[in-house]
């Protein structure tokens, strides 16, 4: 094995046991929710969820036209609608470990998907390895232990959903300043 792919694994032996570490602490306080709905996928080996008011549209993996001189995230765009439609490789944008990005592909990949993210000032879409579907509950989020770590990911996660489902907040995520790319 190479050293990069060594430093990657221990890496990433890092990050899970710290992980469990969190994981494993009390839960001090919830978020009470009525009924709430959410699009759940996965992004490697992590379950995620977006509250379903902000998903537009779910889409096949369509064909992204690269973009020169942005960063690695920005997957591409398309054209959506009469409109052109900024594509983001959310699972290079939160640094997850263990997914590299030549392996994440274009069009075709097996199970891959595009979801549409609507936001009264915005439209985007992400790109998830899996859709799972849409899950529903009428139970509390419980804070997430990793809603700020040592690479930037402040916020972006509202809480832990039943089913250890990490749901993200879509708003946070669009106004994080990284997220803005100007030319």
């Amino acid at each position: 094995m190479e050293d990069a792919d060594k430093n990657a694994v221990e890496r990433t032996r890092r990050i899970l046991r710290e992980r469990a570490r969190l994981l494993s602490l009390p839960i001090e306080e919830a978020r009470p929710l009525a009924e709430e709905e959410w699009v759940v996928f996965s992004l490697g080996a992590g379950r995620y969820g977006i509250e379903l008011p902000s998903v537009r549209e779910v889409l096949p993996l369509p064909e992204l036209v690269p973009v020169p001189h942005t960063p690695a995230w920005v997957a591409g765009v398309m054209s959506y609608r009469g409109r052109v439609l900024s594509v983001v490789d959310l699972a290079e944008f939160l640094a997850l470990p263990g997914i590299p990005a030549a392996s994440r592909g274009n069009a075709g990949a097996a199970g891959r998907r595009l979801l549409v993210l609507e936001l009264p000032e915005m439209l985007f879409g992400v790109l998830v390895d899996h859709l799972e579907g849409v899950v529903s509950s009428e139970t509390a989020l419980a804070p997430s232990p990793l809603s700020a770590d040592a690479e930037g990911r402040s916020g972006f996660i509202l809480g832990i959903a039943p089913g250890g489902i990490a749901v993200l907040d879509v708003p946070a995520l669009a106004h994080h300043p990284r997220f803005q790319v100007s030319g």
